[in-house]
């Protein structure tokens, strides 16, 4: 089975979500996510998702236990679905097809139909205009840009203008390893459930930045928040985990340095 599919282009009516977690009691008892919340997800995509050929992608990580039981919940939403495999889910992609999804793959390509403007394209940069670099990245017009869907971010390799990636949840869960900050670039963008109320998300509305979470990991903080390394309060690199900011000095990697040189081949 190949790691990845065919571009098609993508629709207005398209869906995308990301770590389920379903059959995950312990995301529930520590105070990660609500009683109930995959409740709250089935509702908002049942009422969603209206053919069975509107198509719902889920960026990986469907269940911790209990699989089958997990794929009874997935059968029973409507829809055309297209799974990118997470580190959680282990099963033989054939497995997969066979148990309710329609599609599956490491990384989905799609194309946006219209031509974007990098400044739209990458809204979720928009912090950048904070501290002044917002002119680092140019406003030209990208024709039909291609999406990359995939459950790890994934390092820039030219083949894709916007990497669209779950794996992080809303607390940079994993973020701050030295293999993803090696890979990290200007064109990844988290896509978190506890973010955006464990709801479908309307996939061009999130391209286009009309779906807004609560933050992402190009998030910058300089009030009432000390360096964790010198203590200092200069201007501070977010990186998505509450134990993870710095200054310019002792920024771990020169992450903080090598961003703001130039955001768009930034992990190259």
């Amino acid at each position: 089975m190949s790691t990845e599919t065919q571009v098609r282009e993508l629709d207005s009516s398209d869906q995308i979500i990301t770590d389920l977690h379903l059959e995950h009691p312990n995301i529930v008892s520590h105070g990660y996510r609500p009683e109930g919340f995959e409740n709250i997800v089935a509702q908002d995509w049942d009422s969603k998702v209206v053919t069975s050929t509107q198509r719902v992608y889920h960026l990986g990580d469907i269940n911790m236990k209990r699989l089958s039981v997990a794929h009874d919940w997935i059968k029973a939403r409507p829809g055309w679905k297209g799974l990118t495999v997470g580190n959680h889910d282990t099963k033989p992609f054939t497995w997969y097809l066979s148990n309710g999804w329609n599609e599956v793959a490491e990384r989905i390509y799609l194309t946006y139909p219209e031509p974007l403007s990098r400044h739209v394209l990458y809204n979720h940069l928009c912090p950048l205009r904070i501290l002044g670099d917002w002119d680092h990245i140019p406003n030209d017009v990208i024709e039909r840009p291609r999406i990359l869907l995939s459950h790890i971010p994934q390092p820039d390799d030219g083949m894709f203008d916007l990497n669209i990636h779950g794996h992080f949840h809303c607390e940079g869960h994993r973020a701050n390893k030295l293999a993803m900050v090696k890979i990290r670039n200007a064109k990844q963008r988290l896509l978190a459930l506890e973010l955006v109320g464990y709801k479908l998300v309307n996939l061009m509305d999130f391209i286009v930045g009309k779906v807004q979470q609560d933050r992402t990991l190009y998030e910058y903080e300089a009030t009432g928040v000390t360096c964790n390394q010198c203590k200092t309060s200069e201007l501070l690199w977010w990186t998505g985990g509450d134990q993870a900011v710095y200054c310019r000095t002792c920024d771990p990697e020169l992450v903080f340095e090598k961003s703001f040189q130039n955001p768009l081949t930034f992990g190259m």
